[in-house]
């Protein structure tokens, strides 16, 4: 494999965007990444011996 990509390489991959799905991103994903990660967390605490596993 690596022979193969150091003395046969190809030349960049660059997939054309053909518009089919509508790349914009989305105006609330910082808000709803930080609320996934505090749930994360919180579920995570309530199941450890902190929480409710004591």
């Amino acid at each position: 494999m690596w022979y193969l990509n150091k003395y046969r390489g190809t030349e960049e991959y660059v997939p054309a965007d053909v518009g089919a799905v509508d790349l914009t991103p989305w105006k609330y994903r910082h808000i709803v990444c930080i609320i996934g990660i505090i749930l994360a967390i919180g579920i995570y605490i309530l199941f450890s011996p902190i929480g409710i596993a004591a």
